[in-house]
């Protein structure tokens, strides 16, 4: 029974975090049914396309923040190679 409830929770709580559109573009045919996969473990969260996007910005960002650290010794080894 206490597990039943858990889960209840952790629907509801990722309901509360999907758009909710229920556009139905992950498969189910509302949020609150992919909410319910999820924690079933047959769907992930990222199946929503409205979250995958988000996710995606994300990664997209930290890709340029990472490629704007050069490390010091690609930086010499670049000036070097121009002054050739």
């Amino acid at each position: 029974m206490s597990q039943a409830i858990l889960k209840l929770e952790q629907v509801d709580k990722i309901t509360n975090e999907l758009p909710g559109l229920d556009c139905g573009a992950c498969g189910s045919p509302n949020c609150r049914a992919l909410a319910e996969d999820i924690v079933r473990a047959v769907a992930f969260e990222t199946d929503c396309v409205i979250k995958l996007r988000e996710k995606v910005k994300i990664l997209a960002e930290e890709i340029l923040d990472l490629a704007r650290i050069v490390p010091p010794s690609m930086a010499d080894s670049s000036k070097k190679t121009n002054e050739k």
